[in-house]
């Protein structure tokens, strides 16, 4: 779980009371007859709070030392979450119909749907007399113009199969011939590589095309069967239905648009790096995301989630010199949205030795500022600036502030930044 600054000052303070204000007992009846908790400035301006062994105990405390650790270098980047491919499916009538809702009405957008969920229902519109099936003389009329559509369609798909079949054919000429002048050591590895990927691009708009063409073949503007049978519209896969485009008992033609589903778990994260960085990261390494903290800059000191590497669409950005990456985003309770702005920090191939706490230990003031509590006696705790770099599995990386060694509160930090302050006491 990601704690904002707030939060953990505010869970602090309540566990103070709960642990020394509301729980201590009177102070004759503890030893000494003493203040559970004794706060002292010292003259550089910064406190230290010195407790009894019963107020110690009470609060939990626990400490570990400041160490030094080898962690991988990252760079942190602003990203996008997107949906993968394949997450988005339109689904579209098959024939001229009238739209009715499966239920009282149709589904709203936003609403969770299910694979084989029925969304709406379609009543198949046939080119009978006037009156059949209540079809009127203006639905007649929209079946013939709809008929003449299907014919235009499906003579523009032929022409797209065909152009698409020579560009495939002229690629794959042009590879074999960039394969054989490199295998004769008369051409280069970029020429072939060029070629395959042109190949590869002009097979997959020949697919494309093969798949509008039978799409377009398989649709009818009357319903072939049973006249008075109704067809039911079922979500492809279970995700968000993000778009109805249709009313009800509005009149659709053969191919119409009836609604849009997503599949939001996992979601995709697109991570654009500069090119001249991209060498120095290690793309097969898990990455770490967090939420922006502050408008569009990146906050390499948030904690995150981890989110492993894909393989997603070759992209890159001229303008900005930016080559994308992608990383899988789990997201079973819906808690990220696409297009939704976060922070990912991005391995490098360079490990080097940091001074590290456990994050536990870091302690946020109202202004932002980070602290631990370093122990400098028995039951006696002082609160020390850190910078802190980053967070990585849970430790703190912070730059130089604190010897190695150094014993920092772990657990019960923010109740003694409360003792500090004042509260609950």
């Amino acid at each position: 779980m990601i704690w904002s600054h707030r939060s953990r000052a505010v869970v602090a303070l309540a566990a103070l009371c709960l642990a020394v204000g509301c729980s201590v007992e009177p102070a004759e009846a503890s030893a000494g007859g003493g203040a559970p908790a004794v706060v002292a400035a010292p003259e550089e301006g910064v406190s230290t709070v010195t407790l009894t062994p019963d107020a110690e105990r009470r609060l939990g405390i626990r400490t570990a030392a400041a160490r030094v650790s080898s962690l991988r270098e990252t760079v942190a980047s602003a990203a996008e979450l997107t949906v993968p491919p394949g997450g988005s499916l339109s689904v579209t009538s098959p024939f001229a119909a009238r739209v009715r809702a499966a239920g009282d009405a149709l589904p709203p957008a936003g609403r969770h749907v299910s694979a084989g969920e029925t969304v709406l229902e379609l009543l198949p519109l046939v080119a009978l007399e006037e009156g059949a099936l209540g079809m009127t003389a203006a639905e007649r009329l929209l079946a013939q113009q709809l008929e003449m559509d299907l014919s235009r369609a499906r003579i523009a798909a032929a022409r797209a199969v065909a152009t698409a079949a020579v560009r495939l054919e002229a690629a794959e000429l042009a590879l074999s011939r960039a394969a054989s002048l490199l295998e004769a050591d008369a051409g280069s590895a970029r020429i072939r590589d060029e070629a395959l990927a042109e190949r590869d691009r002009a097979r997959v708009e020949h697919e494309a095309a093969l798949g509008e063409r039978d799409l377009l073949e398989s649709l009818s503007v009357g319903a072939p069967d049973d006249a008075d049978e109704v067809f039911a519209a079922v979500a492809p896969l279970d995700g968000v239905l993000v778009d109805v485009r249709v009313g009800e008992g509005q009149v659709i033609g053969p191919g119409a648009s009836l609604f849009r589903i997503e599949r939001h778990d996992p979601l995709w994260v697109r991570v654009p790096v500069h090119a001249a960085t991209l060498p120095r990261l290690d793309g097969s390494l898990a990455a770490t995301l967090a939420p922006l903290r502050s408008g569009e800059a990146p906050d390499a000191a948030a904690p995150g989630r981890e989110v492993l590497p894909v393989d997603g669409p070759p992209a890159a950005d001229p303008a900005r010199a930016t080559v994308d990456l992608w990383y899988a985003l789990p997201n079973p309770d819906g808690a990220w949205v696409p297009g939704q702005r976060v922070t990912v920090r991005v391995p490098t191939q360079a490990v080097a030795d940091a001074l590290v706490v456990p994050w536990s230990a870091v302690v946020f003031d109202a202004q932002g500022g980070t602290w631990v509590y370093a122990r400098v006696a028995d039951l006696t705790y002082r609160r020390t600036r850190v910078d802190l770099r980053r967070v990585t599995d849970g430790l703190a990386e912070i730059q130089p502030g604190l010897d190695v060694g150094t014993l920092v509160v772990t657990e019960g930090a923010p109740e003694l930044f409360g003792a500090e302050f004042g509260i609950g006491s």
